[in-house]
């Protein structure tokens, strides 16, 4: 008579495997999920962007409290990028009405570091001062980037 005895359980290598495949999706999972929050950061910052860049335009359009806007956009080299909407003819930072940092994974290419873009827009005809591009990148991946055209015409695209 042969003797059978019952297993009841797992073996140590069944449970190393089950707990490898488990590691790699986790691994997986977790490298898309911050992709994704790096693209969505991107995204909602050019649109940050261009959201100010449209309401200063209109701003000084419509003469918003007879006062000059403009957007400020500041890429210093010891601190976080950051732009502001101001109502001044000039940036100065007394005249702030919005402000906004970078996050942190973010940084621009354009301005170059240590530099600065002022970006005024004209009363009634809401040119802008100066016809430049903005560029942001995502620091761990510089493929992974987003330019604003802002136009002598006054279009503002990305």
């Amino acid at each position: 008579m042969l003797n059978h005895s019952n297993h009841n359980g797992f073996t140590l290598i069944e449970l190393l495997i089950v707990i490898a495949i488990f590691t790699l999706i986790m691994g997986f999972t977790f490298a898309n999920f911050f992709s994704a929050k790096q693209k969505v950061d991107l995204d909602n910052t050019t649109k940050e962007i261009v959201a100010l860049l449209r309401e200063a335009q209109s701003n000084a359009t419509y003469q918003t409290q007879g006062l000059n806007w403009g957007v400020y956009i500041s890429n210093p080299t010891s601190s976080p990028g950051f732009f502001a909407l101001y109502s001044s003819s000039t940036y100065d930072p007394k005249w702030v009405v919005n402000y906004y940092q970078l996050p942190v994974d973010l940084k621009f290419s354009r301005p170059t570091s240590g530099s600065a873009f002022d970006i005024n827009f004209s009363q009634v005809s809401g040119l802008p001062s100066l016809a430049t591009s903005v560029s942001i990148y995502v620091v761990s991946s510089s493929s992974m980037s987003s330019t604003i055209n802002i136009a002598t015409s006054g279009l503002i695209n990305f």
